[in-house]
């Protein structure tokens, strides 16, 4: 019997083996199947236009890994950069590839004349043979999925239009690889107006701190931020919080550079004068004079006044000192008020029930 149960288990340890065999075995058959062709496509084909209609919104911008930045700029060269790229898809990367690159004018005429409505803005500037380098070839190296090259762009030329829309197609074609018919095209638009940024914003004095100033920032195209709120402090963000430490008017200046830096930077001065009016906020507290029970020391802890008057309540008169004695000819209560008036002429009162022995 036991020699039996033996027999049995030395069995299914062999069927198993067998099995585990054959699963290897069409597992490297699955393994060395041919891979889905290779196809060429520019990655930044496939949104449509390639617009390049605004500037990086920080300074600190930099592009996220696996995503092309639109547009760069070399000041020492003297060129706008626009970084492209072919991207072979499929499994298979073990070729090396060859990639023409074309450039095709004619498309930038087609797409404007479009009818009804035409595809990109009808005063489109072709951009000239002589303004702009573009390498006739980029390789996809073997083992890797994409091909890097640079349109570069003459900045003097485009710095001659203000406002205008330059375009050009960027295509591809491969002797190597089939080439996507849908994604072979890149149609690149830039507005030149990005090269010129202007200055603007408003201001908003908060209605419950009079001394805290939002500036809110209406500039265009900006990428560094210079603020001078003219009280000898300055800030460099795009949209401060200031405080200021007194009434008064300030005159607020903003200066802003954009993608050229101080080749082509803006200035605007707030036409209206920012003016704080800090509002009085009276407030006192009072002890009891240790050799005189009748005698009210008063300690003025108001705020943003400029002069006082105080009330005692028993028909005494007045008295303007900042923190006064005051001596009643009777126990009772009194109802003290004082009175503080601010540097913008505006007052405001406290008043608070004094117990006198």
């Amino acid at each position: 019997m036991k020699k039996n149960l033996s027999n049995s288990i030395k069995m299914l340890i062999a069927f198993f083996g067998f099995a585990m065999l054959l699963t290897s075995c069409e597992y490297k058959e699955i393994q060395d199947a041919d891979y889905p062709a290779a196809k060429l496509y520019m990655p930044a084909a496939t949104n449509g236009i390639f617009a390049i209609d605004n500037v990086p919104q920080r300074v600190e911008f930099l592009p996220t890994s696996g995503q092309a930045y639109r547009f760069k700029i070399d000041l020492v060269r003297n060129k706008l950069i626009v970084p492209m790229s072919v991207y072979r898809s499929g499994v298979d990367k073990t070729s090396k590839i060859t990639v023409n690159v074309v450039v095709n004018t004619d498309t930038i005429n087609t797409l404007k004349n479009m009818l009804p409505i035409p595809k990109i803005p009808v005063a489109t500037v072709v951009l000239p043979a002589n303004k702009y380098t573009i390498p006739t070839s980029v390789v996809v190296a073997s083992g890797s999925q994409t091909g890097t090259f640079d349109l570069e762009i003459d900045l003097d030329y485009l710095k001659s239009f203000p406002d205008a829309v330059i375009g050009i197609g960027v295509g591809i074609t491969s002797t190597d690889v089939e080439v996507n018919p849908l994604f072979k095209t890149t149609i690149i638009t830039l507005s030149t107006k990005i090269l010129n940024p202007t200055a603007a914003f408003t201001s908003s004095v908060d209605a419950v701190d009079k001394s805290k100033v939002t500036f809110p920032n209406t500039s265009t195209f900006g990428m560094k931020y210079s603020w001078d709120f003219g009280d000898g402090t300055s800030d460099t963000t795009k949209v401060p919080v200031h405080f200021y430490a007194a009434s008064g008017s300030y005159t607020v200046k903003l200066t802003v550079k954009g993608v050229l830096g101080t080749v082509n930077q803006a200035l605007y001065t707030l036409p209206t004068q920012v003016v704080i009016a800090k509002n009085a906020l009276p407030n006192f507290i009072y002890s009891v004079a240790a050799d005189n029970i009748k005698q009210i020391n008063f300690m003025n802890i108001s705020k943003n006044a400029v002069s006082y008057s105080w009330n005692f309540g028993d028909a005494t008169p007045v008295s303007t000192e900042v923190s006064p004695l005051h001596v009643f000819a009777a126990a009772g209560t009194y109802n003290v008020v004082l009175t503080a008036t601010a540097d913008n002429a505006t007052t405001a009162t406290k008043s608070i029930p004094v117990v006198v022995k």
